[in-house]
């Protein structure tokens, strides 16, 4: 098995490291980085002879997100390592998206990409007038990644660079790795640690993997079950609440099914005593009641003082409510009167700011249009459980990040976007190969 599978050895090698040796490392976070990128290029490298340039890149960038935040903590020169593999990626996916193949699939999936491509094109635009930091070129470049991503990964799925079950088990491979990432963290500052990885940007990865091993395992592959877990286990133990809330209302949406409805109460009881218990009776108690309190639908909710950071944000877009202050403006605006917070935690009033209406309407019109995509190819769920799981994880994915959005700026992780930008492409790109395969009958699927 090893010899037909050569990257499973290295996977393995890298778990066993990453428990092994992680606590030693965190005094030196670079040798730390370093180690973990080599196993992803090597891993990489392992299946390359078998996948082509869309393959290998989808698999690249899905890789990439499994060491979280942890590049962002390491300088090369007047930016971060994070910020290198920003416009590393970027740079590939853009190349890989003018091959003959992804083209083909372009014209197949305009309707859905149009939109976020003229948000990127938007946010270009705006760096005119509002002269970017570092930080609005970066947020430039993941405008542009994410709909290339989509399209890479969806060109992998329609010409089989990348066969469902090596998808699967890449992406599997991937959660497992970033949650032993942050067990590192765990390990060495206690729950809720950022000794490598930050316990919030964590919360927002570990999101994605409840929502992936859910839908994996709600449609019988028991695979999903460890990854969802595990997912779950390190969401809570990050102690961020949003993020722990959400991965509880995605295991739940995931895993009810209203022909067994007394097997789904049974799992939704489960999984929100458990939830209950854990926010009731144990450190996340006080992350919810104590700090800065506001009273929000009638709960007493701790808002660690981001109504402060809304409010700057909120009144400062109104004064450009239309095209906003350009990108990467909020970030200046928040680190100028707050220097210890670098974002409004908001991503829908980041988008506001920076951008203004036009742009965070071109993002909602984006997202709807994968919404309604997946929708309508929901008749072939019904006779490929392939397709059934990834149409959902690609729903609950997206449902996830519109949550996050709410107190984070998750459209700014390389970290968030890649995973959901890869399963969504995969699925789209898998419903596309379904769909020619059926046009040789003459039977084509609806998308």
């Amino acid at each position: 098995m090893i010899r037909s599978h050569p990257a499973i050895a290295v996977w393995g090698s890298a778990a066993a490291l990453s428990l092994t040796l992680g606590p030693l490392l965190v005094a030196k976070a670079e040798l730390a980085f370093l180690i973990v990128t080599v196993v992803v290029l090597i891993g990489v490298l392992a299946t390359a002879k078998c996948m082509a340039i869309t393959g290998l890149t989808t698999a690249a960038c899905i890789l990439v997100s499994a060491v979280i935040d942890t590049p962002g903590h390491i300088s090369a020169g007047r930016v971060s390592a994070y910020a290198v593999l920003t416009i590393v990626l970027t740079i590939l996916l853009v190349f890989v998206s003018f091959t003959s193949s992804a083209l083909g699939t372009a014209t197949r999936l305009q309707s859905v990409l149009f939109p976020f491509f003229g948000l990127a094109v938007w946010a270009v635009i705006s760096a005119i007038w509002s002269h970017p930091s570092v930080d609005g070129m970066q947020n430039i470049l993941l405008y542009i990644s994410f709909p290339t991503l989509i399209l890479v990964s969806a060109t992998s799925a329609r010409t089989g660079a990348i066969s469902p079950p090596n998808f699967a088990r890449l992406v599997d491979v991937t959660f497992l790795i970033g949650a032993l990432f942050y067990l590192m963290s765990l390990l060495t500052s206690g729950i809720g640690g950022s000794a490598v990885a930050g316990p919030r940007s964590y919360a927002l990865f570990g999101m994605l993997g409840v929502a992936w091993g859910a839908a994996r395992y709600r449609h019988g592959f028991r695979e999903g079950m460890l990854v969802g877990t595990v997912s779950l286990t390190m969401v809570f133990l990050s102690l961020s609440r949003l993020a722990a809330l959400s991965a509880v209302l995605i295991a739940v949406l995931a895993l009810v099914d209203f022909r067994r409805f007394a097997r789904s109460l049974a799992v939704t009881a489960l999984i929100a005593a458990v939830a209950f218990f854990a926010v009731t009776h144990t450190s996340f108690s006080s992350r919810f009641s104590k700090g800065d309190v506001r009273s929000v639908a009638g709960f007493e909710i701790n808002v660690s003082g981001r109504a402060q950071l809304w409010s700057l944000t909120w009144n400062s877009y109104e004064s450009s409510p239309l095209i906003g202050h350009g990108v990467g403006s909020a970030e200046t605006l928040v680190k100028q009167k707050y220097p210890g917070d670098d974002h409004p935690h908001n991503d829908y009033l980041r988008l506001l700011h920076d951008l203004g209406a036009i742009g965070l309407f071109m993002f909602l019109v984006g997202y709807l249009s994968l919404f309604a995509r997946l929708f309508r190819a929901r008749s072939a769920a019904r006779t490929s459980p392939t397709i059934a799981y990834l149409l959902r994880a690609s729903a609950l994915s997206l449902g996830a990040v519109l949550l996050a959005m709410i107190t984070d700026n998750p459209l700014v992780y390389l970290f968030v976007i890649a995973p959901v930008a890869s399963v969504v492409g995969y699925s789209l790109g898998a419903l596309l190969a379904l769909q020619d395969e059926e046009a040789v009958f003459q039977r084509p699927v609806r998308l």
